[in-house]
């Protein structure tokens, strides 16, 4: 198993040390993506291991790995845990002492570096409640989520939730009909933002809404209100599908269309201008995409018509060019900037995570 880091004009191979016959797990690289710690200089994947059975059934475990991004020593962090135990969501505490993941219905539990595990106690959620997580305050105290109460028909609502962390009431933020999904908090900590069906189940447009909440408590302030939407067009159905810009200037997201074969990646304003197009290439599919910490460079996913296509592009907002891409890399293999703004990693496969090293990049 292997990592590489692609440097501009140069690839080599870094070899990870100390994961023996593990190899790294993923659903298509969805939810097991590298996810870089607040140091910038390691990052924590999921891996798995058979321990028994045939190939055909087998019995497996998993653990999460941390990785020193410079030198590819890696280091287990805590045991390994069954397969109705491992991660499907996780996120980083803001200390970057521990992440907090999802491992089943309304199952959430920290993990610091140090291998200790603390479970959070049952927050009441409605129904089977399958979570996905959004992100924590910046002073850690409070994490976002979203709870799917769907039913074995596929029927129901999706809405989201804010936590404290460990233990305490979750509160939440949204309650009606349809889709209330992939929420991020605004840069003060101060409103949440989030993707709506504006209360309709069977609505063509997805806009962005905002709802803010009580600094200490964080109990709702009034009802969610309309950033913006579009007639027919639906913000991308996507955990990463908002991303604030560094300046936290405004939000970029990403809506299908006009043409048949395209779609938008575009820019909304939380004071209520219009939202403008950012990024549209001709009979293209442009999807998601991630800042630099520079805030001029854009990595992004993008498809000509064919989905199973996917290659990786960096936009300059400087320049509004369109350079540096790559093949190999999937929807769900959104590329993660480290916070110095050096290093972008992204899954390829089940087998493999990629560096892409931009210094030089700009002039």
């Amino acid at each position: 198993m292997t990592i590489w880091e692609r440097r501009t004009r140069t690839t080599r191979q870094l070899e990870l040390q100390g994961m023996a016959d593990w190899r790294i797990a993923g659903v298509r690289g969805a939810f097991t993506m590298p996810r870089w710690a607040p140091d910038n200089q390691q990052f924590i994947l999921h891996a798995v291991r058979k321990v028994s059975g045939s190939w055909a059934n087998p019995v497996l475990v998993y653990a999460l790995f941390l990785v020193d991004a410079a030198t590819g020593e890696v280091k287990q962090v805590g045991t390994e845990v069954p397969e109705d135990q491992k991660a499907l969501d996780l996120c980083w505490r803001p200390d970057g002492r521990a992440v907090t993941y999802v491992s089943g219905p309304r199952r959430l539990t920290t993990l610091s570096l140090d291998g200790g595990r603390v479970a959070w106690n049952d927050l009441q959620f409605p129904g089977p409640a399958h979570l996905r997580l959004g992100n924590y305050t910046s002073d850690g105290e409070w994490l976002l989520v979203t709870a799917d109460d769907k039913d074995r028909n596929g029927r129901g609502n999706r809405d989201v939730w804010v936590l404290p962390h460990l233990q305490g009431t979750a509160k939440r933020l949204t309650q009606t009909a349809g889709m209330d999904a992939y929420p991020t908090w605004s840069p003060d900590d101060r409103e949440v933002y989030f993707v709506s069906g504006g209360a309709s189940e069977r609505n063509d447009t997805w806009g962005i809404w905002k709802i803010g909440l009580a600094r200490k408590s964080r109990s709702p302030q009034g009802a969610p209100t309309e950033v913006f939407a579009r007639k027919g067009e639906k913000i991308l159905q996507w955990k990463e599908g908002l991303e604030w810009h560094p300046s936290s200037e405004y939000l970029t997201y990403m809506i299908y269309g006009p043409e048949r074969f395209s779609s938008q990646i575009r820019r909304a304003y939380p004071d209520g201008r219009p939202t403008e197009l950012m990024i549209q290439q001709q009979e293209h599919w442009d999807y998601l995409g991630v800042w630099a910490p520079d805030g001029r460079r854009f990595y992004f996913n993008s498809s000509e018509r064919n989905p199973d296509q996917v290659v990786i592009h960096l936009y300059d907002a400087q320049t509004q060019q369109i350079t540096h891409d790559h093949s190999g890399g999937k929807l769900d293999a959104l590329p993660r900037w480290s916070r110095d703004g050096s290093t972008a990693t992204w899954t390829s496969g089940e087998a493999h995570r990629y560096f892409e090293e931009i210094e030089g990049f700009i002039p």
